[in-house]
């Protein structure tokens, strides 16, 4: 992880409004640096069978939206994604994934500011909501 977060912040330090990493099979730490955005791996989009033929089943990966403002990075939101029986890649429900987000956020500090506000909205929210990283940190810091 250390190689990571060292191009992710030089990413960064060069000018990158948001970097998205991938790699593992499973969602990796996110962070703000310099209040820019790194995904560090968002694992698997769509996935059914892997090395010697093997099916995997239950796997969760994220998708960024990215959202861009007189050029800058203005809004950056996640969701989590898995496959149904017919192994067609779908949303997640937010409040259906909050064990995923625990997890997450045990390895990510933005993550787990997520998860320690995301009590707080999540019955107001549409069952569809996205996850802001940005919105949350200045809900917290306000």
């Amino acid at each position: 992880m250390q190689y990571m977060t060292e191009i992710g912040h030089a990413a960064i330090d060069a000018g990158a409004d948001v970097v998205m990493g991938h790699g593992p099979h499973y969602s990796l730490p996110v962070e703000l640096y310099k209040s820019r955005p790194i995904y560090y791996g968002l694992g698997n989009l769509c996935f059914k069978t892997g090395h010697g033929g093997r099916a995997h089943a239950d796997w969760i990966g994220m998708v960024v939206e990215v959202t861009y403002e007189n050029g800058k990075c203005g809004a950056d939101n996640f969701r989590f994604v898995r496959h149904n029986a017919g192994y067609e890649t779908i949303l997640c429900r937010p409040a259906e994934e909050t064990e995923v987000l625990a997890d997450l956020a045990s390895r990510s500090e933005v993550a787990r500011k997520v998860h320690d506000s995301y009590a707080a909205f999540r019955d107001r929210t549409a069952p569809w909501s996205r996850v802001s990283i940005r919105a949350v940190l200045e809900a917290r810091e306000g």
